[in-house]
């Protein structure tokens, strides 16, 4: 949500909010999640030169300062708009359009006058929030009127450019979104989490494009969302953990925190659905080696090398945002996924997930491990276990992968504590 755009319709499919329908079915044709093969261009899983990964490029929010063929063999996914997206397709990286049709306003493409389109309270009144002093009015996921819009719109953004997904803002439980977000005057009449999440799978079964939700950040207290629910969806491919192991107010997420979202990249996981984990800060890419192993180590202790997508956000000359460690892909964990995060704390108390064969830039460098200590105030030791087997760690230098950042698993050798609030990857 902290990344959300506020959307100008183009002048020639402003009419499509004005229309309504009734009844507006499923698409008979919407699409399966991609299978595991397009997720890696159909390449051999172990010759991956990257794993999943995802950043603006072009349209309003990306660099337009290099050719789309340049970010090609690094780049899986791009968001972008519509004057770029086939081009940048063309190019060999799959594309998403931004929407948000949970929450409209005035110049939002899908934002209509049709008042049956709008969330109301029980005496009538449309349901609003205010979001960095921008009011938006809540949708009716139920609503055919609000189902007709999104789907009409999405024909329309197949006429005219190639999209592979449609990247959906503002997706799950309202009262996720209540602590910070307040809705008024009050809650949609009769209210419940459960018909809500059930009529946005509705609605998200309407593109004749699939869906990824940006939501699983909206945690349900101490425990992972409630979004996670929507991936029930037959259009749904997966959902986006905005600030995912980072924040810019929180480079290094730990404790309870970084639990929940070790924990919600599981249960992703776990659905064969795609798990895209965005971090957040901006700070100069350069500046911020120790920042991306602890959030690429963390990512690695849970991930699926077909699924989960890597986005970072921080600051490059270039303007992609792709980083080097990104060239790294573990492959064959020692264990299989476990069904929560705790399983893989060691006796000594960090966290540890090791895989037989690693790849950078898809050469085989041997076994690697993630080690992790998320707890604030606190070392632990290098496990024991891992000193004959582990004797060099990553070592990142530079930017991104387009100005002249490097990897190398010839680090030195692991110290004999993790600090808190630290992570290694570690090499024979």
């Amino acid at each position: 949500m902290g990344f959300a755009r506020v959307l100008a319709a183009p002048a020639s499919i402003t009419a499509l909010a004005a229309c309504s329908i009734t009844g507006f079915p499923v698409a008979p044709n919407a699409p399966s999640p991609l299978p595991a093969s397009a997720q890696i261009g159909g390449v051999s899983p172990d010759a991956m030169r990257h794993v999943l990964t995802a950043d603006y490029l072009g349209g309003s929010d990306g660099t337009h300062a290099i050719p789309w063929s340049a970010a090609a063999p690094y780049l899986t996914w791009a968001e972008t708009d519509w004057e770029d997206a086939s081009a940048i397709h063309r190019a060999g990286i799959k594309t998403m359009d931004y929407l948000a049709p949970n929450r409209i306003e005035p110049g939002n493409p899908l934002y209509t006058d049709d008042e049956k389109a709008f969330a109301h309270t029980c005496a009538g009144a449309r349901i609003y929030d205010q979001w960095d002093e921008l009011l938006e009015w809540v949708t009716a996921p139920a609503s055919a009127s609000m189902r007709g819009i999104f789907a009409r719109y999405v024909r329309w953004l197949k006429s005219e450019a190639t999209f592979d997904a449609i990247f959906e803002d503002e997706a799950g439980a309202l009262t996720a979104y209540e602590q910070y977000d307040p809705f008024k005057p009050t809650f949609p009449c009769r209210y419940s989490n459960e018909r809500w999440l059930r009529d946005e799978i509705g609605l998200n079964q309407v593109p004749s494009l699939p869906v990824l939700f940006n939501g699983l950040n909206e945690l349900n207290g101490d425990d992972p969302s409630l979004s996670i629910r929507l991936l029930a969806g037959s259009n749904t491919i997966g959902g986006n953990y905005e600030g995912c192991y980072n924040d810019a107010w929180d480079p290094k997420e730990n404790g309870w925190l970084w639990r929940d979202v070790e924990n919600t990249e599981l249960r992703v996981v776990r659905r064969h659905k795609l798990f895209e984990c965005m971090l957040r800060s901006t700070t100069p890419a350069a500046d911020a080696i120790g920042v991306r192993i602890y959030a690429y180590a963390s990512f690695l202790l849970t991930y699926d090398r077909y699924t989960s997508i890597y986005w970072t956000y921080f600051k490059t000359p270039s303007g992609l945002h792709v980083m080097p460690e990104t060239q790294l892909v573990a492959a064959s964990p020692l264990r299989p996924a476990p069904s929560v995060i705790g399983t893989l704390r060691w006796p000594g108390g960090a966290f540890v997930r090791q895989y037989r064969h690693c790849y950078v830039k898809a050469r085989e460098v041997g076994p690697c491990a993630a080690v992790v200590n998320p707890d604030t105030g606190t070392s632990y030791p290098f496990p024991p276990e891992l000193k004959e087997k582990y004797h060099h760690t990553l070592l990142l230098r530079g930017a991104g992968v387009l100005d002249g950042g490097t990897i190398s698993v010839q680090g030195p050798a692991p110290p004999a504590r993790v600090g808190a609030v630290e992570a290694l990857i570690v090499f024979r």
